[in-house]
């Protein structure tokens, strides 16, 4: 009987082994899958669309959202000449979003000298240390007085420039003497003050509420 446990069930060995083999299969057949799965989400994550045609380069200054068409070619920078993918890339890139954009640079265009005249400058976040209208820190009604807490918590009036805080900046109002067709943040004192110099939108101006463009 000892000679039979030294030597082992030659089948009972070799189901084992088996087993053994079919194991590591699964496993090198899971790592594969694994590493396939990385593969097709790195090389989604590294697409880069390319926009067809003529580029118009929309940006925003100080509230007034500018448009410049691009040269082709090299002189492209390789950042604007490719669109790159990312999670919340379509509510940043939807129709009304262009379009209000669009219609606030052809504004601003017609404009022309004047919007300089209504315009005022910008007080940077940094030459501000309280709300310019309650006085408070910014970050009082928020659970984090962090200093990236505090960047979230401060908003510019785009009538008059100024920082405020959340509560301080709640209305809205648009302001076509401003190049800004569509309604945007403004503090509580400029959204109950009169309007100076208001400018109707162009006669062809068909804008429609968000609430019913998605």
């Amino acid at each position: 009987s000892g000679k039979g446990k030294a030597g082992g069930d030659p089948e009972a060995a070799a189901a084992a082994a088996a087993l053994k083999d079919a194991a590591a299969v699964a496993k090198e057949a899971a790592e594969a899958k694994s590493k396939a799965e990385l593969e097709a989400i790195k090389e989604r994550t590294n697409v880069l669309l390319v926009p067809p045609g003529r580029i118009v380069h929309l940006y925003v200054m100080q509230g007034v959202y500018r448009a410049v068409e691009l040269p082709d070619g090299d002189g492209v920078a390789p950042f604007i000449g490719r669109i790159e993918p990312y999670m919340n890339m379509m509510d940043d890139h939807r129709t009304r979003n262009y379009r209000e954009a669009l219609h606030s640079a052809r504004v601003a265009s017609q404009l022309g000298p004047a919007l300089s005249g209504h315009q005022k400058p910008w007080t940077p976040f940094t030459a501000v240390d309280v709300c310019m209208s309650c006085k408070h820190d910014f970050t009082w009604a928020s659970t984090s007085s962090s200093a990236a807490q505090r960047c979230l918590d401060m908003h510019h009036c785009h009538r008059c420039g100024g920082v405020f805080c959340e509560s301080c900046s709640q209305h809205e109002r648009a302001m076509p003497e401003l190049a800004m067709v569509a309604p945007v943040r403004v503090c509580d004192a400029c959204f109950f003050a009169p309007s100076e110099g208001t400018r109707d939108p162009p006669a062809d101006f068909d804008f429609i509420p968000s609430a019913y463009t998605d």
